[in-house]
């Protein structure tokens, strides 16, 4: 396979920023191209979704009556000050 680049020498393998790289990300510092294609592939169809390009808009209610979520309290007869003691 053909190598897509090569930082191997600003990156090396071994250094210990390289394995830190290579555990956490996965990161080679010379990919092919077909590992290249397969990770922008993964990539960005993942950051649309992250950030939200593929969410439908809220559904608009016109003509509708709306729902209220609040409570509304009614006074009962026990509630109420009558004026006896």
């Amino acid at each position: 396979h053909a190598q897509a680049f090569d930082i191997s020498s600003t990156i090396p393998k071994d250094s210990w920023y390289g394995t830190l790289l290579k555990g956490v990300f996965n990161f080679q510092p010379d990919p092919t191209v077909l590992q290249l294609t397969v990770w922008a592939a993964y990539l960005l169809p993942t950051l649309a979704i992250f950030l939200g390009l593929f969410t439908r808009p809220p559904a608009t209610t016109s003509g509708t009556p709306t729902v209220s979520t609040g409570t509304t309290s009614t006074a009962s007869s026990s509630n109420q000050n009558t004026g006896t003691a």
